[in-house]
């Protein structure tokens, strides 16, 4: 970490600032989106009860893991509304991205080890074998 002259490298004292800060930033941006779908949750039953219309609380999903552009967020619960039928407060996974490179990787001449190798080196994680993708930290 420090070099002959007893100096400290830029990059390695921001390397190690980021992963002390990552942990709790992460677990409060969690908080925070937790917060903002309740209240959505809370305003859209208000808004069908002014309207005559029959909503309920309907418990929580929970969403395994979200890649954000700091880290993954882990276990985010998403509260549910029911009404004649169960009402989305987000829209369904959204995995075109990651499946559009893995399917480029694949078509460009990688194999299938060289594109499991990639998605361990430049995404962190790996994938599953089930056809729903799983984050693996």
């Amino acid at each position: 970490m420090s070099s002959q002259s007893g100096r400290l490298a830029l990059q390695d004292v921001i390397e190690q600032g980021w992963k002390q800060l990552q942990g709790g930033f992460l677990q409060q941006l969690k908080k925070t989106i937790e917060g903002l779908l309740a209240a959505e949750r809370d305003r859209r039953v208000e808004q069908c009860r002014q309207r005559g219309e029959k909503v309920y609380r309907w418990g929580y999903t929970v969403r395994k893991c979200w890649q954000t552009a700091w880290g993954a967020l882990e276990q985010v619960q998403v509260p549910r509304l029911r009404g004649r039928e169960e009402i989305g407060l987000l829209e369904k996974y959204q995995r075109h991205a990651l499946q559009e490179v893995l399917f480029a990787l694949a078509v460009g001449g990688l194999s299938q080890r060289k594109v499991v190798s990639w998605v361990r080196r430049f995404l962190g994680g790996r994938l599953s074998r089930s056809p729903r993708k799983r984050c693996d930290s």
